[in-house]
């Protein structure tokens, strides 16, 4: 799908293990993984994954977590002019229908968003100083929530620094390996 859509591809990369699960059982998990990219955008690396076993991979026990994370709601890029990248992300995501404003695009792509932002708009609402003409990377996630003072509690609890930027839970990227994680409810 990648090359019908004129983006670069990079032969298909496989691999596998057997994993170990809590009560010792042994379960196959293999991954298949297809690289694509946007030479303007280095900072950065697009790929798929599909799942050869994911029945061992995506269990509900595996997905409770005490911060009361449901998903990934959404992945931020920052960049000077965001519509630049919107062809990219188009071929990508194979979503046509996108959001545009004065902040940046939006493109829904069924599982979450793609924000691409302003310098400015990251500020805003995710706390995140980007030089006024950055290179384009991906610096804030939004992962959605069910109870926003349940994720205060833990956050609070754990002793991680956090900030409250419209209407999300911010832990700030020197404090998330370089990225921004916003909390909010779904």
């Amino acid at each position: 799908d990648f090359a019908a859509r004129g983006l670069p591809v990079h032969a298909p990369f496989g691999f596998e293990r057997i994993a170990e699960d809590p009560d010792g059982s042994e379960r196959p998990v293999a991954f298949d993984l297809t690289f694509t990219g946007d030479a303007r955008i280095r900072e950065a690396a697009f790929f798929t994954c599909r799942h050869r076993h994911p029945e061992n991979f995506w269990r509900a026990d595996y997905q409770n977590h005490a911060n009361g994370a449901t998903r990934l709601a959404s992945a931020v890029l920052v960049a000077r002019d965001p519509a630049d990248f919107h062809e990219f992300f188009y071929h990508f995501t194979g979503q046509h229908e996108m959001r545009s404003d004065t902040l940046g695009v939006t493109l829904d792509t069924g599982a979450g968003l793609v924000e691409l932002l302003t310098p400015v708009a990251v500020r805003g609402l995710y706390g995140v100083e980007a030089e006024r003409d950055p290179k384009p990377h991906f610096c804030a996630i939004r992962i959605a929530v069910g109870d926003l003072d349940q994720t205060r509690f833990i956050l609070a609890g754990e002793g991680v620094d956090f900030e409250e930027r419209a209407g999300r839970v911010i832990v700030p990227a020197g404090a998330a390996c370089g990225v921004a994680m916003a909390f909010a409810e779904d």
